[in-house]
């Protein structure tokens, strides 16, 4: 048995990874919808906008904006999404099914930026042990 983002079925799987190009393809992962819990992108100071995924256009996923501080960037939280392909055996016709996977970014954070940028941008480091 396989296990599909908490979903259980009896598909065979092969361990190896399929290729970067593998995209969900059957009904059964077609109905699967992913939802953001909270709202938390028009309250963050790295506001994120959610649009269709590259991996499956019902799967949304976050594209970051600037950060409100100009001293930090912005960066994608991002999570390993796991799913499986069908691949046909073209001499017998069975199907067998692959383990791929997508990064899917779900939100996005505010980091430093390095010293060559922060210095651009006439940003101070201010020290916690300071505060």
């Amino acid at each position: 048995m396989s296990c599909i983002l908490g979903l259980v079925c009896a598909l065979p799987v092969h361990p190896e990874v399929c290729d970067r190009g593998c995209h969900p393809t059957t009904t059964q992962q077609r109905h699967l919808q992913f939802s953001h819990v909270l709202e938390l992108q028009n309250k963050s100071i790295a506001p994120w906008t959610l649009k269709p995924s590259h991996f499956d256009k019902h799967i949304p996923e976050a594209y970051c904006h600037e950060c409100l501080d100009p001293c930090l960037k912005s960066e994608a939280i991002q999570v390993q999404v796991y799913f499986t392909q069908p691949k046909r055996n073209l001499t017998t016709g069975s199907v067998t099914y692959c383990l791929c996977t997508y990064k899917l970014a779900v939100g996005c954070t505010c980091v430093r930026r390095s010293a060559a940028e922060m210095s651009s941008r006439s940003c101070t480091f201010r020290s916690q042990e300071s505060s």
